[in-house]
This record gives structure tokens, sequence and C-alpha cells, in this order.
């Protein structure tokens, strides 16, 4: 049989979408920066903010999806590919 579907995000995966503005390490800021302007971009790109929620959502459940099935930690860089795609 076929495996089945990955089960429904919890809420708090949300908050990788539009990390916390402020962070002691810089690398960390770097990556929050770069995430808030792909989300600006993607949703300049959207027909509405909702929209664009629900694609970033997408490749989050993709790359939690993946890494469940490998049994491994998410891939942020995976991530952030997969947004870089849905801006093409």
């Amino acid at each position: 049989p076929p495996p089945p579907p990955p089960p429904p995000l919890p809420l708090f995966f949300f908050m990788i979408l539009l990390p916390p503005r402020s962070t002691l390490d810089r690398s960390s800021a770097a990556s929050d920066v770069y995430k808030r302007q792909i989300f600006s971009i993607v949703v300049s790109k959207s027909a509405s903010v909702h929209d664009a929620e629900h694609k970033m959502m997408e490749c989050l459940g993709k790359s939690l999806w993946k890494a469940q099935l490998e049994n491994k930690l998410p891939d942020e860089n995976q991530y952030l590919e997969c947004l870089k795609n849905i801006l093409q």
C-alpha cells in the first residue's frame, strides 16, 4: 500500500515563516532578514498575503515531510530553495 500522507502541521511551525525580528546571533539575524525579503517578494507576486502564506507553508510542509521520511532534522537550505523556486 502507498505510504500514509504526512500529518497536519502544528501551528507553531508557522513561526518558521516569519522569524523573530531580534536575535543575538549575526548569522541568524542575516537569515531572518533574508527570509523576510523572500516573504515580501512572494507576497508581491501573489494574489494576496493569504495566498503567499499558503505557498510558503507548502514548501515548509514538503521540507518537514522529507525530514520525517529520512528521520533527519529539517533542512533550512532545502526550504529556502523551494521558496526560491516559487519565485520563478
